[in-house]
């Protein structure tokens, strides 16, 4: 009656990553500071993946010159007033990206229901 159960992993046909940080001379720090290293001695290869998950990251940081501090010019300090985050001197835009509707995993949904609640510019965050 029962027979034998197939394996959820294939061993011959796996691979073994382990999470590394990654070296601070390496260019793409300023991106990620971890990098996935392949740990097993499997003989078996994968096409080449891109960094990304979604189809619309290939531009994410197009904008982005690596350097931080300085001062925020104004018009990305009136951008991130109104996105609700404080002005302290922080570009909180570089942890964000826009959504595209490119159908990779990215999408957007209205909720009605949702309440804004503003508070006042004094009160501050602990």
């Amino acid at each position: 009656m029962g027979g034998r159960k197939k394996k959820f992993i294939d061993k011959k046909n796996s691979a073994t990553f382990q999470l590394i940080a990654r070296d601070t001379s390496d260019p793409s720090f300023s991106q990620s500071d971890r990098v996935f290293v392949r740990v097993d001695n499997n003989s078996v290869s994968f096409p080449v993946a891109e960094d990304s998950g979604f189809d619309d990251a290939a531009d994410d940081y197009d904008d982005y010159d690596g350097v931080s501090g300085g001062p925020l010019s104004e018009d990305v300090r009136k951008e991130i007033l109104q996105l609700g985050f404080p002005d302290d001197g922080y570009n909180y835009l570089n942890h964000l990206r826009e959504i595209k509707n490119t159908g990779a995993g990215a999408a957007f949904f209205h909720n009605p229901k949702f309440k804004l609640q503003h508070l006042p510019r004094d009160v501050k965050v602990c």
